[in-house]
């Protein structure tokens, strides 16, 4: 954490750098600062500014989303920081003869390009983020009810009801983890059935788990197949 942190400053002070750098040379080359001149540096920084924060966005990311996040993002801001960039200095070249009406709706539209693309980046890796954390609940649902099938398998002594509840716990091994509205009945039905299940193994009715067993496969197949039509 502690590298990360200096990783960061130093990410940050060469941006600095570099606009600094950038500054002195526009400074130094462009003489007689007129209104189109400030216009297009006050946009090219702002241009700089946001390109910074989607870098920065993109750093705090990691694995999947940075895949689908980072490198959309990253490569937008740096197109419209480049035209942006090409922009500023053709008007600072022409700055006696651009108009600044023109000057201002040209990186107008540039900078606003590239705040909405960077919005709906941003929206993207929000799904994305959503759906990831939807998915690793569901998965640790899953886990939680195949341990519990798990342990009833390490309490049991009767060979039979031991092969069905192998077979269960097979069933939701494989069973996918992602979960919708069109398979909330089936899921509260399994959930139902798992407790009536555990209920008639504490009883001693083997017959009675071994036939939970098979009706809760059944709500399995079923709710995996609606699954796969809603997606």
């Amino acid at each position: 954490m502690e590298q990360k942190k200096k990783n960061d400053w130093i990410l940050a002070l060469i941006y600095i750098v570099i606009f600094t750098a950038y500054s002195i040379s526009v400074f130094l080359l462009f003489k007689d600062w007129n209104t189109v001149f400030w216009v297009s540096y006050g946009f090219m920084l702002a241009a700089y500014v946001i390109h910074i924060t989607c870098i920065f966005s993109i750093i705090k990311s990691n694995g999947l989303k940075s895949a689908f996040f980072g490198v959309p993002l990253g490569m937008i801001s740096i197109f419209f920081l480049l035209a942006e960039l090409i922009s500023s200095i053709a008007f600072m070249i022409y700055r006696d003869r651009a108009d600044i009406k023109v000057a201002i709706a040209v990186q107008t539209v540039l900078l606003c390009a590239l705040i909405a693309a960077s919005l709906a980046a941003i929206m993207v890796k929000n799904t994305i983020q959503s759906a990831s954390a939807d998915t690793k609940r569901n998965v640790i649902s899953m886990k939680g009810v195949q341990a519990d099938i798990e342990i009833l398998l390490h309490r049991n002594t009767d060979p039979e009801t031991g092969i069905a509840l192998k077979k269960l716990s097979e069933t939701i091994r494989y069973s996918d983890p992602m979960s919708t509205q069109a398979v909330m009945t089936q899921e509260e039905m399994i959930m139902s059935g798992l407790e009536q299940l555990r209920t008639s193994f504490d009883t001693g009715d083997m017959p009675g788990v071994r036939e939970w067993c098979s009706k809760i496969e059944l709500l399995f197949a079923e709710r995996n197949k609606m699954l796969l039509l809603s997606k």
